[in-house]
């Protein structure tokens, strides 16, 4: 289902309405694909949506704000990040411009600095966060007391995959070489999946993980499975970073498509 309006980043609550921002960093909201489209005042780079529907966005300018949903007021965050993750619990982690990591307990919380460098990371609802450095490499750390692990490998995209609300402890990526790999913690490594990606993201449906992907010439395809055929969806992702989550409106996800004039 195509749906009208162009976006180049979006976030999907699990009651399927949908947050995105356009290649102007103006912020929109519809409530499921038969909804129309609210234009939300303000000006985003990013942006991430709790469960409960608050919403967690940085600027141009590198500051942060929040707010309670569609009716609430924009609140400004003290502080500069580039790059930012939230889970259903509130906990945000937050990167600045030099890779520092930092730690915040909701709104109401203090920024905390968590030692380490990184460049992109995902707060999972159990509290594990997953990161990626400069150099492709990935850690994990259980919390903001925890210590970061290194999981051998290399990735310049990951993400995390939960059920009902609960993680399995799955984490697929994609190297620099647009390989796509699943590593499961309790087994021996890293498993190759066909086929070549640059930016995926990963969600359950009925017990088993569906995975999108924009591949380096703009095409987007969703398989079910480690295993599954990769299946072409028509139209094209002007963003590489694409977000698909669980909700029962299926694919919601595809917001981001947009057809090739």
């Amino acid at each position: 289902v195509h749906i009208p309006g162009k976006l180049v980043h979006l976030d999907v609550m699990p009651d399927g309405r949908v947050w995105g921002i356009n290649a102007a960093d103006q912020i929109f909201t519809i409530s499921g694909p038969n909804g129309q489209w609210q234009h939300i005042p303000g000006s985003l780079k990013l942006l991430r949506v709790m469960p409960d529907g608050r919403v967690w966005g940085i600027n141009a300018n590198q500051d942060i704000f929040t707010r309670a949903g569609v009716a609430s007021e924009w609140q400004h965050i003290p502080g500069k990040l580039v790059f930012l993750d939230v889970n259903a619990k509130g906990e945000v982690w937050g990167i600045n411009i030099n890779q520092d990591i930092y730690y915040r307990n909701g709104v109401n919380g203090n920024w905390i600095h968590i030692p380490g460098k990184l460049v992109k990371l995902r707060v999972l609802d159990d509290g594990v966060v997953y990161g990626i450095n400069g150099v492709d490499q990935i850690y994990t750390i259980n919390g903001p007391k925890g210590q970061w692990q290194n999981i051998p490998g290399a990735l310049t995209t990951l993400w995390g995959l939960r059920e009902n609300g609960l993680y399995n402890n799955f984490l697929w990526g994609v190297n620099p070489q647009d390989s796509i790999f699943a590593l499961n913690p309790y087994n021996n490594g890293w498993i190759q999946t066909p086929g070549s990606l640059r930016s995926l993201d990963v969600y359950f449906e009925q017990g088993t993980p569906v995975v999108w992907g924009v591949n380096s010439a703009d095409n987007v395809y969703y398989r079910r499975g480690l295993h599954g055929l990769w299946i072409q969806i028509p139209g094209s992702v002007s963003y590489t970073h694409l977000r698909a989550h669980e909700t029962g409106r299926n694919l919601v996800c595809r917001l981001l498509l947009e057809k090739k004039k």
